[in-house]
């Protein structure tokens, strides 16, 4: 990874201000602690070879309040002197035969209803893929991703989410991914900061979007118990900024937290708005097969 050092900050979060800069695969952000903690804007722009360039623009970051547990990646230096490897806490995609489904119940709030993500690895003769589906408590699903397995983390591929029109079709929505990062599996400490970001365009009105970011912080070691069993884990601090433009913007700011457990995965998040009054916490509940997941839907529909 290569930084070019300019006048003027593009961008500042977490206390750290990202310099112009091009990146291929994954790099690590760096932050300075004397500098204070606010959003300037910027746009990563792709070059015909496959790299990006960080350029200042007036836009800004976004969430869609359905993205619920997208991994992230980490931009890293060439050398890998000094970084942890934190693959194994990670999906274990290689023990799935068929895929797994997984299962998160709300914490402290009833009123949420259940979530599943199913997901499964798949191999073409160029690349390995970890292919999600997001599926409500109806089954309906509502996210689709594509992420490609590359030797220090996750890509994202592809993401689209679906939605229903006024006459109640489902109809998906996939988005620009500007910042295609998503886990890494190799990191140093809190100093280091790892980006993600989609943009929707608005299907009927003209220069309309919605943005999302997310920028996470490799925390450190913790523990968590499943099903009555104690999982070592690693700890991620996320801040997130939403915009959606019409005329205007609108622009929610959260924070949160994400455990992942060695050998399971994705185990615990939560999340809140800064300065609101919206939080969302969520916790893993069960893990099963697809047939598993099948007979759980039939029985949802009276079969």
């Amino acid at each position: 990874m290569i930084f070019y050092e300019i006048n003027s900050p593009i961008f500042a979060f977490l206390n750290q201000y990202v310099r112009n800069m091009k990146f291929s695969n994954f790099c690590i952000l760096k932050y300075n602690d004397q500098l204070r903690p606010h959003f300037h804007f910027f746009k990563i722009i792709k070059r015909t070879n496959g790299s990006y360039i960080l350029k200042s623009n007036s836009l800004i970051y976004t969430l869609f309040l359905l993205i619920l547990m997208l991994p992230f990646f980490s931009c890293q230096n060439d050398q890998n002197d000094g970084k942890r490897d934190i693959k194994n806490y990670y999906y274990p995609m290689d023990e799935w035969s068929e895929g797994r489904v997984y299962e998160y119940q709300a914490i402290n709030n009833d009123s949420l209803p259940v979530e599943y993500w199913y997901m499964r690895k798949h191999v073409t003769d160029t690349a390995t893929y970890m292919i999600g589906q997001f599926l409500d408590h109806n089954f309906n699903v509502r996210q689709f991703t594509s992420e490609e397995i590359v030797s220090n983390g996750v890509l994202m591929n592809k993401y689209s989410i679906y939605e229903n029109d006024s006459l109640g079709t489902l109809f998906e929505r996939p988005a620009e991914i500007l910042a295609p990062n998503s886990f890494p599996f190799q990191v140093t400490d809190s100093t280091g900061l790892f980006l993600f970001k989609l943009r929707w365009e608005h299907p009927t009105i003209e220069n309309a979007y919605l943005e999302f970011v997310r920028n996470r912080r490799f925390w450190g070691d913790t523990k968590y118990s499943f099903k009555g069993k104690s999982y070592d884990c690693v700890e991620f601090r996320t801040k997130e900024l939403v915009d959606d433009f019409n005329d205007g913007h609108l622009e929610p700011t959260f924070e949160g937290k994400e455990i992942y457990a060695k050998n399971l995965g994705l185990v615990y998040r939560f999340k809140k708005e800064i300065g609101g009054n919206f939080v969302l916490e969520y916790e893993l509940k069960d893990t099963f097969s697809m047939t598993t997941f099948e007979q759980k839907l039939k029985t949802y529909l009276g079969e």
